[in-house]
């Protein structure tokens, strides 16, 4: 399908958007689910990564109480995870400060699936660390890696659909937003264009969402680290102006792999 050029107008909002983003991986999610939104009068979606192929940058440990700690995971992509972990009980700050530098010492530039295998594995945690599966450091290792990382669906602008007349009947507003609701549905909606395939249009039905037969998907992939790629898009009716959609997808996809192409 057919782009339409966007005005300069249009495309200095989208750059304006992500001003005040352009370092916070979170901030970037959250603001292309807004600017999407905005800029069609649409509903924008955006699926994050899975972030068990990102690249461990650096970990940091930081102690909440006797029994447990803050992990902070910075990964090359930009994008932190933040979790709370726990510990063999009554661990001194200086044995943890001890273990927090092994682990980047050990660990930094490796994905966090291979992390995990380590994690899990006695016999790689103890190759690894040689370390005793009891000792401390492999249990902070075990229960800081211990959960699948999974990807996020931002969402924003689910209220500008009651303007538009496809949408009048309470029944079919209902129905769309109980899908909006299943985040999960929305991304098994965007997962399968984790990948550089470019722009896809499923208008209707092709989208395979029951209770979004009414609506068409503007989507496209972006790309965040080496292979690791995201997706954004737009849900609106059947009747949206598909060439401009389009062209406000491609220059969003394309905006925000400049910008974590900037953060490596």
């Amino acid at each position: 399908m057919t782009d339409q050029k966007l005005s300069q107008k249009e495309k200095q909002f989208i750059r304006d958007g992500y001003a005040s983003s352009r370092r916070d991986f979170e901030e970037v999610m959250e603001q292309t689910s807004k600017i999407l939104s905005a800029i069609s009068h649409y509903i924008g979606v955006v699926l994050s990564p899975e972030l068990h192929e990102s690249i461990l940058r650096r970990l940091e440990l930081i102690s909440i109480d006797s029994e447990h700690i803050l992990a902070v995971l910075l990964m090359a992509s930009g994008a932190v995870k933040n979790q709370v972990v726990s510990i063999p009980k009554d661990l001194p700050d200086a044995e943890l400060y001890r273990i927090n530098r092994i682990l980047n010492e050990k660990l930094a530039g490796l994905p966090l699936k291979q992390i995990r295998q380590i994690s899990q594995d006695p016999v790689k945690l103890k190759a690894v660390f040689d370390q005793h599966p009891s000792d401390p450091i492999a249990t902070v290792t075990r229960n800081t890696f211990a959960l699948e990382q999974e990807s996020h669906v931002y969402i924003d602008g689910t209220s500008n659909f009651f303007s538009h007349p496809e949408f009048g009947e309470i029944q079919k507003i209902e129905s769309l937003f109980r899908v909006l609701e299943q985040k999960e549905q929305i991304a098994d909606l965007l997962s399968s264009q984790q990948e550089p395939l470019g722009i896809q249009v499923l208008i209707g039905s092709e989208n395979g969402c029951e209770g979004m037969e009414m609506c068409s998907v503007v989507r496209s992939s972006y790309r965040v680290h080496e292979n690791q790629f995201g997706t954004i898009g737009v849900i609106g009716p059947t009747r949206m102006a598909y060439p401009r959609i389009v062209s406000i997808v491609k220059f969003t996809s394309q905006m925000i792999s400049e910008l974590f192409e900037e953060s490596l």
